[in-house]
């Protein structure tokens, strides 16, 4: 996801980052910032969730319930937060970002036991059509694709690259994910199985 997001500001008309979007409220320059926001996040979240996962499930529960019940301030902070940061950073800082938090995630992805990899909690399903009621740190990994690839579909600049080839164009020699199957693949629900799978987010 880093080199095909730098391929995307490479090769951006300058004259279509101001355009609107397909789908979102955010031109083509703030949705390029949010996209390399939630890698951002996903970073935060995994010490979040080595935290949680230490206390009974009821804790990350009771506090995915109250982040659900905060959805609309949180959808007007995410569209707002977006636009801010694109006008005041720009997508130099977005750029670092990308780059230096995918390297993180891979990394630690790369030394994770397994049991750090099942390990998480609750989370808002409101926030995000790809979180579901309860993920590991795994996930998280896998939801960073799913989220930059949703959002790369609604851009609309135009350029020649075509979007990351997905799981099957990962790196066949990281390991597989705790309790997958040989050999990867992926789910009926079209999720990355295994931590080879999780490694196509270096695309």
């Amino acid at each position: 996801m880093a080199r095909d997001f730098e391929t995307l500001l490479a090769t951006a008309p300058t004259d279509r980052l101001g355009e609107p979007t397909d789908g979102t409220r955010w031109t083509n320059r703030q949705l390029l910032w949010h996209m390399a926001f939630g890698q951002h996040i996903a970073r935060v979240l995994l010490p979040l969730m080595s935290g949680f996962s230490k206390l009974p499930a009821s804790a990350s529960r009771r506090y995915a319930n109250t982040l659900s019940a905060a959805s609309r301030p949180y959808d007007w902070v995410n569209y707002a937060g977006s636009v801010a940061g694109a006008r005041v950073t720009g997508l130099r800082l977005a750029r670092r970002w990308m780059r230096r938090d995918t390297e993180r995630l891979l990394g630690w992805g790369a030394r994770a036991t397994d049991a750090q990899l099942v390990s998480g909690m609750s989370v808002p399903t409101d926030w995000d059509p790809y979180f579901t009621p309860w993920m590991s740190r795994f996930d998280v990994l896998v939801w960073t694709k799913k989220h930059y690839d949703h959002h790369r579909a609604q851009l609309t600049l135009d350029t020649a690259e075509s979007p990351p080839s997905g799981p099957r164009g990962a790196d066949a020699s990281a390991p597989d994910a705790p309790g997958s199957s040989a050999g990867g693949g992926v789910t009926r629900h079209g999720a990355p199985r295994s931590r080879k799978d999780a490694a196509a987010v270096r695309r």
